[in-house]
């Protein structure tokens, strides 16, 4: 356990400094004390902590493009090692906490380190192209019962994978009583299905006013045999809506707000958009279990919340933090060589480092606004010598958990915008990126 802060910084004119106690993964388990001392000149005050050292089983999930799993990428920590299965899914045991994860993709030159984490429970997020060679597609087939409703009206038809993600929302308009829906999942070539039928009433199209009715319906799937659903849908009758009123602060232009509704776990669906505004006020329907997201958009970020079940909800996204070390262009960088930032707060911050050229990049979380990148040689990807870099830090909320799935909830929140439906998101949090900079690693 470390006796110096492991970090200070100014807050509101005072020097704030922060311990961080770990212990070792072959620290014994059980109830220890702990004094701590803090000392000022002439100052001086003490506490005591009783500390409990136990290990943890930690289950979790990686994550690619449009939150869809990473299969058979390696995950580590604290000497345990899995490979993900067919899920994205690992388990790592005998944990100390706080611990850290690492998780590579040698074959797309990809390394991560995901720092700080507590939860027994994570979901690590990253911008890796799933292996093509575990994609899985088919189509489904159906009718729906003919309804009384308006030439703009429409019917939005969304998978959820049962037994992991699927993709593949379609919007079908009121005359059609046929739909045939794409899906797409990463993984095992079958998966259980429940397709989610929701009728929107609208006089433009885009914009829901009511909604005039909601079914679900299960199917098996298997890659590459079309499926066709054995009996006609009826959306039953039209559904109870409430209105949420949405405020977003931020200090640039709010050039867009949505409204996400929560079907299932592995669901949400887009129930309307609103752009140039950063107040709203948005007409969902009460479906039983169901709940509620808003995101919304400028030029600098994005931030979003999740779980509303209120009738109001107000969130910010923060101001554009700014790159401060080391400096543009600087050369002769090694692992050793830290990059901060400032006008990050107390968010947590996600880095990334790109080499210029070649197919190499080094990504970590952390909840400092200093860092150095991460040595990826136990993945077999050592910092390349004299090569140009650029890099990134970007601020992703509160927490280490949050910081490990922002990519996840960036993911989810661009399949919205792209097709309606995404697999939902991992807490509120925000993604405001802090620019690009430039460098040379040492010869």
């Amino acid at each position: 356990m470390p006796t110096p802060p492991t970090s200070t910084r100014e807050q509101d004119g005072r020097r704030v400094a922060k311990l961080t106690l770990s212990a070792a993964p072959t620290a014994a388990e059980g109830r220890h004390q702990l004094t701590v001392t803090a000392a000022s000149g002439a100052l001086e005050d003490e506490a005591t902590l009783e500390l409990e050292v136990a290990s943890l089983t930690v289950r979790g999930r990686v994550t690619g493009t449009y939150g869809y799993p990473l299969v058979h990428v390696p995950v580590a920590s604290q000497g345990d090692s899995e490979v993900s299965d067919l899920n994205g899914e690992f388990e790592l045991t005998g944990l100390a906490v706080p611990y850290d994860v690492t998780m590579w993709d040698a074959a797309n030159g990809s390394y991560f380190a995901f720092e700080g984490l507590t939860a027994s429970e994570v979901v690590l997020g990253t911008n890796v192209t799933p292996n093509g060679a575990f994609s899985r597609s088919t189509t489904v087939k159906g009718t729906l019962t003919p309804q009384p409703v308006g030439p703009d009206d429409f019917v939005l038809v969304c998978p959820e994978g049962l037994d992991g993600p699927a993709l593949g929302c379609f919007t079908y308009t009121s005359l059609d009583t046929e739909f045939t829906v794409p899906v797409a999942w990463v993984g095992r070539t079958n998966r259980q299905l429940r397709l989610h039928l929701l009728g929107v009433q609208s006089d433009d199209g885009a914009t829901p006013d009511g909604y005039t009715g909601y079914a679900t319906v299960d199917v098996d799937l298997a890659h590459g045999v079309p499926a066709e659903l054995d009996e006609t849908v009826d959306l039953g009758d039209p559904l109870q809506t409430r209105t949420v009123d949405v405020q977003v602060e931020s200090s640039d232009p709010v050039s867009i707000v949505i409204s996400g509704l929560r079907l299932a776990p592995g669901l949400t669906v887009s129930v309307g958009a609103v752009a140039g505004t950063s107040s709203v006020s948005s007409t969902v329907p009460v479906i039983p279990g169901a709940s509620y997201s808003f995101l919304a958009g400028t030029g600098g970020g994005l931030a979003w919340v999740a779980d509303v079940t209120e009738d109001a909800v107000s969130f910010a996204i923060p101001d554009v933090p700014s790159l401060e070390s080391p400096p543009s262009g600087v050369e002769g960088v090694t692992l050793d060589t830290e990059f901060e930032v400032t006008g990050a707060g107390d968010a947590a911050l996600l880095w990334n480092w790109s080499a210029v050229g070649p197919t190499y990049q080094l990504s970590r979380t952390t909840v400092d606004p200093s860092t150095t990148m991460p040595d990826g040689s136990e993945a077999g990807m050592a910092l390349p010598a004299a090569t140009s870099f650029a890099w990134q830090a970007v601020s992703v909320g509160d927490g280490a958990e949050g910081a490990a799935s922002a990519v996840y909830n960036l993911n989810a929140f661009l399949a919205l915008i792209l097709s309606s439906g995404s697999t939902g998101f991992v807490g509120d949090g925000h993604y405001v990126i802090a620019g690009s900079d430039t460098f040379t690693t040492a010869p």
